[in-house]
């Protein structure tokens, strides 16, 4: 779905390291979702990863990365990530933003 009229050939935040997704040992994992363009210009799951490594709790860095695009861009946007050590955050700037993760085998949900 994403953002309706896309110019041709444009490359969104998802494939991009430290857009949409982004990974490493040190802090963790996150996934952004919603304005690709606000997502990039913000560096969101980069940004939510290094909060992650310094050791903020994962609900606190979900809130704290989407305010920071909202900052920066007036423009709401989602994420959802995982410290290494297993926390979960998900935060949205937006009324509905579905999420789920699966923790020793046991669901949980919400929107």
């Amino acid at each position: 779905m994403g953002t309706s009229n896309k110019r041709p050939g444009r490359v969104g935040d998802s494939p991009l390291p430290g857009a949409g997704n982004f990974a490493d040992e040190e802090g963790g994992a996150a996934s952004a979702t919603g304005h690709g363009e606000a997502i990039l210009r913000a560096g969101m799951t980069r940004h939510a990863v290094d909060l992650l490594r310094s050791g903020t709790p994962a609900p606190e860095a979900a809130r704290a990365a989407v305010a920071e695009v909202k900052r920066r861009t007036g423009l709401d946007v989602g994420i959802i990530l995982v410290g290494k050590d297993g926390q979960i955050g998900h935060h949205t700037g937006t009324p509905r933003m579905p999420w789920a993760a699966f923790v020793d085998g046991v669901a949980s949900s919400g929107v």
